[in-house]
């Protein structure tokens, strides 16, 4: 997780609070430099509450 936070620039308490499901106020920014960090697209880990969310995996 550390490193999955130093490549998206963002604190390890941001990505613990997606994995928790609290991630209802992440801004855009932060979303898409996680999913860059993780090699993917914003679009594939955005999602409502009754999709079925990205795994957060690092």
């Amino acid at each position: 997780m550390d490193d999955l936070a130093f490549l998206a620039e963002v604190d390890v308490l941001v990505i613990q609070s997606v994995e928790r499901g609290e991630g209802d106020a992440i801004d855009l920014a932060t979303l898409g430099r996680l999913a860059w960090a993780r090699g993917e697209t914003p679009d594939a880990c955005s999602h409502s509450r009754t999709d079925t969310p990205c795994a957060w995996t690092p």
